[in-house]
């Protein structure tokens, strides 16, 4: 995820950002900015959740001095 947005997408929804994680079938890179949630860091609940799911390795890539949005398609 290039722009972590589990977190949004799970207010619109309903649905907590967890749940949302777990469908995922593969691993996933989190690239966190400044202003997201820490859950998306190593050890956080976003980032826990996928870890667990897949015994691979999953991993957070901080960029604490860009703000969200920074990486884009």
């Amino acid at each position: 995820m290039a722009t972590p947005l589990l977190h949004r997408l799970g207010i619109w929804d309903g649905v907590s950002p967890e749940r949302l994680l777990a469908k995922c079938d593969a691993p996933v890179v989190f690239l966190v900015s400044a202003d997201e949630p820490e859950d998306y860091e190593s050890g956080g609940s976003y980032f826990q959740v996928n870890s667990e799911k897949f015994r691979r390795s999953t991993e957070c890539a901080p960029f604490k001095t860009m703000r969200s949005g920074f990486a884009r398609y």
